[in-house]
């Protein structure tokens, strides 16, 4: 299945990627892999949430930023390969940081949420693969 058409099924809207801060690019391609900078749950407005996981945000709450985080690093993906997304063969890694109180016991779930938000709209059910360009 086409990527794209995946993404419509699950009537997902890539976010916009914007212009790198400071001395950063969102992608670099080195042979046939694709690194990506670290993504933040950035809103439509510019804004990033404030707060941690377990004091002061519901988890709830943090699932919704980590599911943005996964469609921000697919519109980085998709920016970084021309907006051809049919070019990805898998990814090799997805590490998730997550801001949260120190009792919290909820960095696992959330970031387990961004990693299913990849594979799912990149229509990857197999989990974790490698991240090859063709």
């Amino acid at each position: 299945m086409k990527i794209e058409q995946r993404l419509k099924e699950l009537n997902i809207t890539l976010p916009r990627v914007g212009s790198p801060l400071g001395n950063y690019v969102h992608a670099k391609r080195v042979g046939d892999l694709l690194y990506l900078s670290g993504k933040g749950p950035e809103s439509a407005d510019g804004s990033m949430p404030r707060g941690k996981m377990g004091a002061g945000m519901s988890i709830e709450e943090g699932y919704r930023h980590a599911r943005q985080v996964g469609l921000v690093l697919i519109a980085a993906i998709k920016d970084a390969l021309g907006g051809d997304l049919d070019r990805v063969d898998g990814i090799v890694k997805v590490l998730g940081m997550v801001m949260q109180h120190r009792n919290s016991k909820t960095t696992r779930k959330s970031s387990t949420v961004a990693r299913t938000s990849l594979l799912k709209s990149l229509a990857m059910p197999d989990g974790m693969r490698a991240l090859q360009l063709a």
